[in-house]
């Protein structure tokens, strides 16, 4: 038996992402009672382990989900997610009898899932268990996001300056910031039709929106995003010099 409807929340990083993904995990009652799904076999509230399923296994450089979850080598990956087909199809099959929506969200569909191949395989997969399957997907002025996203950076331990932040990074040629290659993507693997694409507004209550387009009502419980904020032009100074002094 298959659900009706998959929504794919695909981020992007910098854009609300966290606190859509806190309400959606705070609300599940009043979610459940519209008829909508949350996966807790995904990781909460980021389902991060979705869009990791998919994401081939790097030596090179840091993969936080890969260090997080001890792995360490392809062969540690592929037995972290032994028979998991199987448990995500049944799970959502044994909801599609009382549910008619499940949501999968996760930045890292934006920042780690850049092919269509790789995009075509989700489509395949989640076929298997929806009759419909959309994308919603909200873009942030490249610079904008790009500033935001170096608070991010100087947080996790960096100690370049913003010039070279954003000379290294906001260009065209970088995936993470092309915004039509990314919507060019998943519209010709998922269908147009089946996508909803955003721009981000910062004074706009991020949930709220989110909850409009897919058709969410009621669910009034906010998640914290304090976490993921910018830093103050200060503050951003200080981490550097503490990142240059303990590296």
């Amino acid at each position: 038996m298959k659900m009706n409807r998959c929504i794919l929340h695909i981020g992007c990083e910098k854009t609300g992402t966290t606190s859509i993904q806190g309400a959606l995990y705070k609300n599940i009652a009043a979610l459940k009672r519209q008829g909508y799904f949350m996966l807790h076999t995904l990781g909460v509230t980021n389902n991060r382990t979705f869009p990791a399923y998919f994401e081939p296994f790097s030596y090179s450089g840091f993969n936080e989900w890969q260090h997080a979850n001890g792995c360490l080598t392809a062969k540690d990956k592929e037995d972290f997610f032994e028979g998991f087909p199987n448990i995500f199809h049944e799970e959502v099959q044994e909801a599609a009898s009382f549910l008619h929506t499940t949501i999968i969200t996760s930045e890292h569909f934006h920042s780690r899932i850049k092919t269509k191949k790789q995009m075509q395989k989700i489509h395949d997969f989640l076929s298997r268990s929806f009759n419909k399957i959309e994308i919603v997907c909200y873009f942030r002025e490249p610079v904008e996001a790009a500033l935001s996203g170096y608070s991010t950076v100087i947080k996790i331990g960096w100690s370049s300056n913003l010039e070279g932040f954003l000379e290294d990074n906001c260009k065209p040629d970088n995936y993470y910031y092309n915004h039509k290659k990314i919507a060019d993507n998943w519209s010709e693997v998922f269908g147009i039709e089946n996508c909803h694409f955003h721009l981000y507004d910062s004074q706009r209550d991020a949930f709220e929106h989110f909850s409009s387009v897919v058709g969410i009502r009621g669910a009034t419980n906010r998640g914290a995003d304090a976490g993921n904020s910018s830093l103050t032009n200060l503050q951003a100074q200080a981490f550097r010099v503490i990142n240059k002094k303990i590296p």
